[in-house]
C-alpha cells in the first residue's frame, strides 16, 4: 500500500481528534495501519465550520463542513487526499474497531483517548483554561496564567516633512516613528473584546496628522512629545504613549559653492534618535541620543597592561586604530527648553573628546576609558542631561604582515574587518549633591 496516498474503500478503523484554541480548529484523523498511524492535520478558521464537540461560533451556519469519521478535513472525502507518516495526537476519540462512531476507547499502546472537553465562550474569560482541558481532559492541571503587561502599537511608519519659508530655502526631515500605547485594553487580550481599543492604523495614520500639525520647523524630539500628547489626550483608555523618532541625516547640498535652496544629500550613516514618554498624570520624560555614528582616527590609541593567558592571541600595542560605530542615548531630567542647542552640545561633546585638539589629537589607552570620559564630558555641557548610556563597539583593523613575500607591516596597510568586534557598554549618571 502506498504509504502517503490510500483510497476511502481501503481505510482502516479511524479516529478523530479536535483542539480548538480560540479562535482556530486544529483537527488530526488518524487511520491505524498494520505498521503505525497514518494521520492528516489540517486547520480552519473559526467560523468556516463546525464540530460537534464545540459549540457553534455567533452567527456560524452549521450546515457547513460538517466532520465526520471519514471526512477529510479539508473538505470532501479523504479518497485521494495526503496522509503523512507523522505520529498521532495523545489523546482522541477511536471509532470503527471494536465500538461504535463517538464511543471512547481506550488503547493499548497510545495512553488514555478521551473526547476534548467542550471550550467555554471566548467572552467568559476562560479561554486559556478550555484550551487546557481540551488538551489534558479531566486532569486537573492548573495552566491558568496572569496578564502581567501589554501593549499595542505601530512601528516602522516612516515619513517626511518640508517646510518651505518665504526666502525661498526649503527644510526636510525624514522620520522613522514607532508609537506604543498602554491602554485599559485587557479586555481584547481576555476576552476577544476589542470596545474602545485604538487601532494600529489608527496610530499610523496619526503619525502623518501630527506632522501635518508642526507648522514650523520642529525636532525629533519635538515631534516624537506632540504625537505622544495626541494618544493620551485623545483617546481615554490610553494611559501612557511611548515614542521613539528616529531621524535620518540628510544635509543641504552645496552647490557652485552655495547652499542650494532645496538641494539635499544623505551626510552620513548616523541616525538622530528621539524619545518621549507622556502619561495621563501630564509628566513628560524625554530622551535623545545618535545611533551608528562611524568615527575613527589612524592613531593615538593604544592598549596595553591586560591579562594574558593561553587563550589569548592580542599582542600589546601603544600604535593602533581605533574605530568604532557610536550609539548613544541620554535621558533628560526636564525636556530643555532648545533641544536644537541641547542635542548639538551632546554630541559635539562625544566628537571633541573622542578626537582631541585637531593638530595633535588625545591618546585613547583603552575605549573604555575614552567611553567615560565623552560620557563626563556631554554631563558637564548639558546641565538638564540626568544620565547617558553609550555602546561603542571597537571596529577592528588588524595589522597586515606577509613575510614571505617581504612585505612588513609599518604602520600602513591593515586588514579591514567589521566582526567579530569587541562590545563596550556603559551608563554614566549624574551624580546628585548629598543633602
Amino acid at each position: 500500500m502506498d504509504s502517503d496516498h490510500v483510497r476511502l474503500s481501503s481505510l482502516p478503523p479511524s479516529s478523530l481528534r479536535t483542539h480548538w484554541d480560540g479562535s482556530i480548529l486544529y483537527q488530526t484523523v488518524g487511520f491505524l495501519f498494520d505498521d503505525g498511524w497514518r494521520c492528516v492535520r489540517t486547520r480552519r478558521s473559526r467560523g468556516s465550520f463546525f464540530h460537534p464537540s464545540l459549540p457553534p461560533v455567533e452567527g456560524q451556519d452549521r450546515s457547513l463542513s460538517p466532520v465526520g469519521p471519514h471526512t477529510h478535513p479539508r473538505g470532501g472525502g479523504v479518497e485521494g487526499g495526503d496522509v503523512r507518516d507523522t505520529p498521532p495526537t495523545e489523546r482522541h476519540t477511536e471509532t470503527g474497531r471494536g465500538g461504535s462512531k463517538g464511543e471512547e476507547k481506550e488503547a493499548t499502546t497510545h495512553g488514555t483517548w478521551t473526547e476534548p472537553s467542550k471550550p467555554t465562550s471566548h467572552k467568559s474569560g476562560k479561554r486559556s483554561s478550555s484550551a487546557a482541558e481540551a488538551i489534558h481532559g479531566n486532569d486537573k492541571v492548573d495552566m491558568e496564567g496572569e496578564l502581567t503587561e501589554h501593549m499595542h502599537g505601530k512601528s516602522r511608519v516612516r515619513v517626511a516633512r518640508v517646510w518651505r519659508e518665504p526666502s525661498g530655502a526649503q527644510y526636510i526631515c525624514e522620520w522613522e516613528v514607532q508609537a506604543i500605547l498602554l491602554s485599559a485594553m485587557e479586555h481584547a487580550f481576555l476576552h476577544g473584546d476589542n470596545a474602545g481599543m485604538t487601532p494600529t492604523d489608527t496610530v499610523k495614520n496619526t503619525v502623518y496628522y501630527v506632522a501635518k500639525k508642526m507648522k514650523q520647523r520642529c525636532t525629533a524630539e519635538e515631534f516624537a512629545i506632540e504625537i505622544a500628547k495626541h494618544f493620551v489626550k485623545e483617546y481615554p483608555l490610553v494611559s501612557q504613549a511611548t515614542v521613539d523618532v528616529e531621524q535620518k541625516p540628510w544635509k543641504r547640498m552645496q552647490v557652485m559653492g552655495r547652499p542650494h535652496n532645496h538641494g539635499f544629500t544623505m551626510g552620513g550613516t548616523e541616525l538622530r534618535t528621539a524619545q518621549a514618554v507622556f502619561n495621563n498624570s501630564g509628566l513628560v520624560k524625554l530622551s535623545a541620543g545618535v545611533k551608528d555614528f562611524m568615527v575613527l582616527k589612524t592613531t593615538q590609541s593604544g592598549y596595553v597592561g591586560y591579562l594574558i593567558d593561553k587563550f589569548t592571541t592580542l599582542g600589546e600595542t601603544t600604535e593602533r586604530l581605533l574605530g568604532t560605530s557610536i550609539t548613544a542615548s541620554w535621558a533628560y531630567s526636564t525636556p530643555p527648553r532648545d533641544t536644537e542647542k541641547a542635542y548639538k552640545n551632546a554630541l559635539d561633546s562625544l566628537i571633541e573628546v573622542f578626537y582631541g585638539n585637531p593638530a595633535t589629537g588625545i591618546y585613547s589607552p583603552s575605549v573604555q576609558y575614552t567611553l567615560h570620559e565623552m560620557s563626563q564630558e556631554a554631563l558637564r555641557r548639558v546641565p538638564e542631561m540626568e544620565s547617558i548610556t553609550m555602546r561603542l563597539p571597537n571596529i577592528h583593523f588588524l595589522p597586515y604582515n606577509h613575510e614571505k613575500s617581504g612585505v612588513k607591516f609599518e604602520d600602513d596597510v591593515y586588514i579591514a574587518t567589521s566582526e567579530p568586534h569587541g562590545t563596550i557598554q556603559a551608563t554614566v549618571t549624574r551624580r546628585r549633591a548629598r543633602l
